[in-house]
Order: C-alpha cells, then sequence, then structure tokens
C-alpha cells in the first residue's frame, strides 16, 4: 500500500475579463507534498454557469477518479463569476470538497457583480 492519498486541485488559468469568452481550468492531481501525477484541462465560460458539470465530467473521465480522496479549489467561481456547486459535485462523485479561501470576501461587492450579470439565483 501506497503511504499518501491523492488529491486534486483545480484553479483557472489568466484570462481577460472583457475580451475571453472562455477560460481554461487545470486540475493537478497529487500524492503526498511533492508527487504531482497528473494533470486535467478543461474549458469553462467566463461568468458562466457550466463549471459544475465540466469538473464532474473530466473527473468521471480520468484514470485517477477510483484514487482521488478529496477536491481542493481556491474559491468558489472559476473564470470570474461561474460559480460551481460542490454539494452538486460531493452528490455525483462521492469526493468531498474543500474550498480554500485566501481572504474574506466581500459579500456587498460580489452580490452586486451578481446582479449585474443576472445570477441572482447564487446569492
Amino acid at each position: 500500500m501506497k503511504k499518501f492519498i491523492r488529491v486534486i486541485g483545480f484553479d483557472d488559468m489568466p484570462f481577460n475579463k472583457f475580451k475571453d469568452k472562455r477560460t481554461r481550468i487545470i486540475g493537478t492531481i497529487f500524492r503526498g507534498k511533492y508527487q504531482i501525477e497528473g494533470f486535467l484541462s478543461i474549458s469553462v465560460k467566463v461568468d458562466g454557469d457550466d463549471s459544475t458539470k465540466k469538473i464532474i465530467s473530466v473527473i468521471e473521465r480520468s484514470k485517477f477518479k477510483s484514487q482521488l480522496r478529496a477536491i481542493f479549489t481556491d474559491g468558489i467561481a472559476f473564470g470570474g463569476f461561474n460559480i460551481f456547486d460542490p454539494y452538486r459535485i460531493y452528490e455525483k462523485l462521492k469526493i468531498p470538497v474543500i474550498i480554500i479561501c485566501r481572504k474574506k470576501p466581500d459579500i456587498k461587492k460580489i452580490k452586486n457583480v451578481l446582479k449585474r450579470l443576472k445570477k441572482e439565483r447564487e446569492i
């Protein structure tokens, strides 16, 4: 039996929020502190609503799916405000989703942006 568990961490690539319609999300699969075992890549709409289904799909097709023990993300959205649903991801994959936030979000500012994007249901 190997010593460490496998986990995956997702983050989006840099994009121009005024020009780009899509951006890539990269998932890096780790075992332990230093061993990178693979990468997954998907394209999502900037400020869209497809990140949840894309994350589920890419993990379901991965050869690592049965061995992943946690999914880490940097925040709750990719590509601007393409907000993913961690509960739905867990429900479909049965892999815990751990969201890391480096600083407390400005809820008032977020609500204003979501209203402008007509995504009030996300609040």
